[in-house]
């Protein structure tokens, strides 16, 4: 194989190599945005479902501690 051909080989490689990453690297970059997204919302949640368990569970330790004192 001449030098020639062995370059444009090699070129068209490159530019398949550079295609590749750029449709490849939008989309890696969009599921680690997704998933950092997923993670905030599901820890948000999971704040709100620990402060609503507080909120309904300090009437029912309240009741409970008014029935044994009594």
């Amino acid at each position: 194989m001449s030098d020639e051909r062995w370059f444009q080989r090699r070129r068209k490689r490159n530019i398949e190599l550079g295609l590749c990453l750029l449709v490849v690297l939008p989309m890696v970059y969009g599921l680690w945005f997704q998933l950092a997204f997923l993670i905030h919302y599901m820890s948000f949640l999971f704040v709100v479902a620990v402060l609503t368990a507080i909120y309904e569970g300090i009437p029912i330790i309240w009741e409970v501690m008014r029935n044994k004192q009594h």
